[in-house]
């Protein structure tokens, strides 16, 4: 995924999940995807964290109980905040 964030300047992401990812690195992922479309691209800066993808709840509120975010597995797909 690209975000532009101004001239020639964007976030480039990728998501994958480890149980589907094989023996395949995300970030040899994102180094391919930057050879094939963005060949002049330079990393200066890189983010690593992880994310809930595990499906959704059922519920998310209870009698003195709300949850948001990564509590009730809801992540931004722009960012993977919770």
């Amino acid at each position: 995924m690209d975000i532009p964030k101004g001239r020639n300047t964007a976030n480039v992401g990728i998501g994958i999940q480890g149980s589907k990812s094989g023996n395949v690195r995300a970030i040899t992922l994102l180094q391919n995807y930057l050879k094939n479309y963005l060949p002049e691209a330079k990393i200066i800066e890189m983010v690593v964290g992880g994310v809930p993808a595990c499906g959704q709840i059922k519920q998310t509120i209870s009698d003195g109980l709300m949850l948001v975010g990564d509590a009730a597995r809801q992540s931004d797909p722009l960012t993977g905040a919770g």
